[in-house]
């Protein structure tokens, strides 16, 4: 009754909400913390097989029987280890840290040349908006150098504040000394490399508090840099005279001994990742990196290019337009089909609800801990049709009251009050359908959880509007107006009378036939349902659980066998890149590649990774899977590789779709069982890119002291500790370095540690001072080593993995059919093996297991909240048959529209469930009121379809339009939204005919049941 109050709540709603807006995490994709705790441990020169013994098993000892973990998983690599922990869920993170931070704190058998270890939370992706490459024709030292420059320029710009190096090495000084000359000095490395260590230091002696004042002691021998070395004297002769390092040693500023290379356009590169930090918009910061690399381009030398690697905001941007443009048109319908069936003041203050309920919602998200994302914006475009159902139910009501003559002041008190009780029922059911999404587990259910926290957000803020600022403008008339707007006002009046008059033109006596013969119109809809559950029964259906999230960027991973050399590696790289340019070319696009990403050993000596940058797929027709397709066409054979991977799908999706597990404690037997298992698979329609998680072995040498050796004194540790420092070589130094850690090594010339010769003729010296050759000493057994170990909960395993060409292949279908004719068949023939679907498989397990659980929770809890407010468990049973039809359609329409049903469409689906019911709620709520009110039965039935036809219809019509444009966009950006749209679009029009059909039959068949009882 006070507009005043109502506009000035209105107000308040819109003014925090944008003030809350400008404010608000802006990201492309939602960020979340990972609940695990990574440990990283270097040991510098070890084997994977010593890494796995010396480090991971101490670990996984110490930790294995903690009550917060759910799953380790660890990787021995040459020279690191590596521990993911999963904690169980609910486990607080910090707490967990605490407790395996002390429990690897304990072990105490790690052996001496190992790092500290490195144990930190999980903290998910992060915030990179954008890569720029530095590349040219210049040292690998002075690219660094130029990016610590432009490092230096991107952090003065306020806009950026964290930027962070990709492919550099730690740098190193090398100091090599031939054999020969160390046994002419009667030297060792390590005798050198103590001098370095304890001459080349700075060491703080004190103060002298004097009289005037203190002053600071200390001595100024550091050195950081190559060329500071050389003076530095190795030995000190009787006469006084000084042999300095530079007369016996090669003294080069480096890098870490590592193979990786990176290049961008086939030229040597480095890179700067620039990250947004929690206030920062994506496009605030790609705006200021590009107007930064404008600068610089100006004053570049020729020999130095600088490009964008990789650009997170175009996606940012480009997405957004698109769900902005989405949400728009299905603004724009939701209003005309409100402007059909109600008056027009009633309409727009109906309509108006949208836009206030959304921009009020800004102001709870951050509390939910959700931002503006892709994936938040789809839940805003979820509600748009969904949020003015209880202002439907109750402007709708108003209207009727009004039309019969009540005033409006009236019309509106008398309607909030008798559809309090719906709209509160209608937000309750709502929100409890979406609140299982919020616990999903794992990386995917952190994924997409922000789509429920944004839906329960505007429905809270939509309650408020729908029952107290909606009827004070309802109940106020205003003017009639004139003009245009008076003529267009008769019009609409017109045409609203006209769809009434249809309405019972058609419907009443529709509906008289359903109900009069309501066992036929019950077995039609039922036969309806049954042959829905066959379809999917048979199998034509086909489940995907993650949607497949294509980025502009392309990846050609490369897998070559064990010891292959980098150069071979390389040449194969950029074999694959210019097949790439070639792949481009087919496309008959100009201008679509950005450029080339080409790294070499980085992740493992084996291994290479190709890039190809293309730009957004607005700017584009092919898509990703489709260049991929192209791309492999391009590449033809290669004889000696292992296995190429393509991967063009970003965040959960972007991952292999077959992913099946075995653990055996025999490395032969796992190799065995992982080759017959990809040859099960390589059988399948649609299944490539298979790899069977183990490349070929790489040749060892182990080393057993013989009796001359012992004979002498020689030990396994004076073995092995001289064997370490004259191929790895003798750490002197380890300092910081500005940024950097900086190491000063000790080690034998190149030429002599890259062949067979040099160690069979590495001089071993003994305790006594004598020296051997290694052959002498030790004997030496060749053999092989995994360049690889991954473990599992305490145990070895391997991993094939494969791709599934989409509409060729399913991987469900395909999994399911290999467990069923070939998993039984490989187990038995190798005792002792175990199988397991892990990756996409286990996340989907884990999901639908606690899906189900949470919709069985979420389907009593509506009951309980139906069956209270009716006082009839009958007619609660009779509004939740709604949901399996609602269900049926949803299936249909995924079929029609061709789209196979996800994990999408699975939260779609339980959020269908809570909205279906309201309808028939409100349909039993005005039948029960007509039967009160001295109606029989049957005619009550009647007259509460017809009186509820507009609403019922209306609340379906509004979702269904809402979601349209959303349903039918063809952007391969946002198919991975549309199973959802579908099923909340075309199962609430099911529901529609359901309600308005089948549940005014049901009733009257209960009736029937109970009046011959």
């Amino acid at each position: 009754m006070n507009p005043v109050a109502a506009n000035l709540l209105m107000a308040a709603i819109v003014v925090i909400g944008l003030a809350v807006a400008s404010k608000i995490r802006q990201e492309v994709y939602p960020m979340f913390a990972v609940d695990e705790v990574n440990i990283k441990v270097s040991y510098r020169g070890a084997s994977p097989d010593e890494v796995e013994r010396s480090i991971l098993l101490p670990i996984e000892s110490e930790i294995r029987g903690m009550g917060i973990i759910h799953k380790i998983s660890a990787v021995a690599s040459e020279g690191n280890a590596s521990v993911r922990v999963e904690l169980v869920p609910g486990t607080d993170r910090n707490r967990g840290l605490q407790e395996i931070t002390a429990a690897v704190q304990r072990i105490s058998v790690f052996p001496d040349e190992t790092e500290p270890p490195v144990i930190s939370l999980g903290n998910g992706r992060r915030r990179e908006v954008m890569r720029i490459a530095i590349y040219g024709d210049l040292s690998i030292r002075g690219l660094i150098d130029f990016a610590r420059q432009l490092e230096e320029g991107l952090l003065a710009d306020p806009a950026i504040s964290l930027v962070d190096f990709a492919g550099v090495r730690d740098p190193e000084v090398h100091i090599e000394i031939p054999q020969r000359r160390l046994r002419s000095l009667g030297l060792t490395l390590e005798d050198v490399a103590k001098t370095i260590r304890t001459a080349a230091v700075d060491v703080p002696a004190g103060t002298i508090q004097t009289p005037g004042g203190d002053i600071l002691l200390k001595t100024t021998e550091r050195r950081d840099f190559a060329g500071e070395f050389a003076d530095l004297p190795v030995v000190n002769a009787a006469d006084g005279s000084k042999l300095l390092l530079s007369e016996i040693a090669e003294i080069s500023d480096t890098f870490e001994d590592s193979k990786s290379e990176a290049y961008f356009d086939g030229k040597r590169a480095v890179f700067l990742s620039v990250f947004s930090s929690e206030t920062q918009s994506p496009l605030d910061v790609a705006t200021a990196v590009r107007s930064f690399i404008e600068r610089e381009r100006r004053s570049l030398p020729e020999t130095i290019g600088l490009a964008l690697s990789r650009d997170r905001s175009q996606d940012y941007q480009e997405r957004l337009s698109l769900l902005v443009r989405n949400g728009t048109f299905g603004l724009i319908l939701v209003l005309l089909s409100l402007g059909f069936f109600l008056e027009l003041r009633v309409a727009f203050w109906t309509a108006i609800g949208i836009p206030i309920s959304i921009i009020g919602s800004l102001a709870i998200l951050p509390l939910l801990g959700s931002s503006i994302n892709m994936l938040s914006l789809f839940g805003f475009i979820i509600t748009l049709g969904i949020v003015v159902d209880d202002a439907v139910i109750v402007g709708e009501d108003i209207f009727h009251k009004i039309s019969l003559g009540m005033s409006r002041a009236e019309a509106a008190v008398a309607g909030v009050k008798e559809m309090f009780v719906p709209v509160m029922f209608a937000v309750s059911t709502n929100i409890i359908a979406f609140l299982p999404l919020l616990f999903v587990p794992g990386e995917s259910g952190r994924f997409f959880q922000v789509l429920p926290s944004v839906v329960i957000a505007v429905f809270s803020v939509s309650l408020i509007e729908c029952l107290f600022i909606l009827p004070a403008h309802l109940a106020h008339a205003g003017q009639n107006g004139s003009g245009w707007i008076a003529r267009f006002d008769r019009r609409q009046t017109q045409l609203r009378l006209r769809l009434d008059a249809a309405i019972t033109r058609f419907y009443s006596p529709l509906l008289r036939l359903a109900v009069e013969n309501r066992y036929v119109t019950t077995a039609i809809f039922t036969v309806g349902l049954a042959l829905v559950i066959v379809y999917l029964e048979s199998g034509r259906a086909n489940f995907t659980f993650r949607p497949n999230i294509e980025t502009d960027f392309i990846q050609a991973e490369i897998e070559m066998p064990s010891g292959t050399p980098v150069a071979r590696i390389r040449e194969v790289a950029f074999q694959i890149e210019a097949a790439a340019r070639r792949a481009v070319e087919k496309t008959g696009e100009k201008d679509i590649l950005l450029g080339v990403n080409t790294t070499v050993a980085e992740r493992n000596a084996n291994e290479g990774e190709v890039s190809a940058i293309l730009v957004v797929q607005s700017k584009r027709k092919v898509t990703g899977s489709e260049f991929a397709v192209l791309w492999r066409d391009e590449i033809g054979q290669i004889p000696d590789i292992d296995s190429l991977f393509f991967d063009y799908l970003f965040g959960p999706g972007g991952s292999a779709e077959i992913d099946i597990q075995l653990a055996h404690p025999d490395i032969e037997t796992l190799r065995a069982a992982a080759t017959e298992v990809a040859a099960a698979i390589d059988q399948f329609p649609g299944v490539e890119d298979i790899r069977k998680g183990f490349g070929r072995a790489m040749p060892q040498y182990n080393f057993e002291i013989k009796p001359a050796g012992r004979s002498l004194g020689i030990t396994a540790q004076e073995l092995g500790s001289q064997i370490r420092s004259a191929f790895y070589g003798a750490e002197a130094l380890r300092q910081p370095r500005g940024r950097d850690e900086l190491r000063v090594m000790v080690k034998l010339p190149e030429s002599e540690r890259k062949t067979i010769n040099g160690l069979e003729e590495l001089l071993i010296r003994a305790p006594n001072g004598g020296e051997i050759p290694l052959g002498q000493a030790a004997k030496i057994i060749p053999t092989t080593a995994p360049v690889r170990i991954e473990r599992v909960d305490g145990g070895r395993v391997v991993n094939v993995t494969a791709n599934v060409v989409p509409g060729v292949g399913n991987g469900n279908k395909i999994l399911a059919a290999f467990e069923q004719r070939d998993m039984a068949r490989i187990i038995a023939r190798h005792p002792g093996l175990h199988m397991s679907f892990e990756g996409e498989q286990r996340d989907q397990r884990e999901a639908l297991s606690d899906l189900s659980i949470g919709l069985i929770a979420s389907l009593f809890a509506i009951f309980a909240i139906i069956a209270a407010l009716l006082r009839s468990y009958v007619q609660s049973v009779i509004i939740l048959l709604t949901i399996p039809w609602s269900l049926a359609g949803a299936v249909l329409g995924h079929v029609a529209m061709g789209f196979d049903l996800s994990v999408f469409s699975i939260f779609g689906m339980i959020a269908l469930c809570g909205m279906v019911v309201n309808g028939a709620f409100v349909l039993a709520v005005t039948r029960n009121d007509l039967i009160r009110d001295g109606h029989p039965p049957a005619e009550a039935t009647i007259l509460a379809a017809h009186r509820r036809f507009r609403p019922i219809f209306l609340t379906a019509v509004t979702t269904s339009l809402g979601l349209g444009p959303m349903i039918f966009e063809t952007s391969v950006q946002a198919l991975f939204l549309v199973p959802m749209a579908i099923s909340l679009g075309v199962g609430t029009l099911a529901s529609a005919i359901v309600i308005l059909f089948l549940i005014p039959s049901l009733t009257q068949i209960v009736d029937d049941v109970q009046s011959r009882s």
